[in-house]
């Protein structure tokens, strides 16, 4: 099976659009943002705290975008040298589990605020041309 497309999308996109649960390997779960399955998120928020127990098994960093925020949770972290306030890059599997809805990280980078700047401009494009998201297509952004 292939690997889904990392979705570039905002937090606030994951958040609004709705999810539908898994119907079996061959329907994984999904948020519908703007009329795309998006399984995959790649985005780029603010660290806004940072949790990893101490044998470094798991790790849940809470990022922030303006008011959205959403957890990220890893596994077999290794210690993430994360700090409240860095810009990342998180790149996941979108997940509800009751109440909360979070994304299942699988790469978590440290980026520059270019990066971010970048990815606004991306948006803003996109949205005057067609009002669609972008795709992974293994930019910077």
């Amino acid at each position: 099976m292939a690997r889904a497309v990392a979705y570039k999308v905002t937090i606030n996109d994951i958040l609004s659009g709705k999810y539908y649960p898994s119907l079996g390997e061959k329907q994984p779960n999904y948020v519908d943002v703007k009329g795309l399955k998006v399984t995959r998120a790649n985005i780029i928020a603010r660290v806004a705290d940072v949790y990893e127990n101490p044998e470094k098994k798991y790790a849940a960093v809470t990022l922030e975008e303006g008011e959205a925020r959403i957890r990220a949770k890893f596994y077999e972290t290794q210690g993430l040298r994360l700090q409240q306030g860095d810009l990342v890059k998180v790149i996941g599997k979108v997940k509800e589990d009751g109440q909360e809805r979070f994304i299942l990280g699988e790469i978590i980078k440290k980026v520059k605020p270019e990066h971010a700047e970048l990815r606004k401009l991306m948006f803003e494009k996109t949205k005057k041309e067609n009002n669609s998201i972008v795709e992974d297509v293994g930019g910077i952004a």
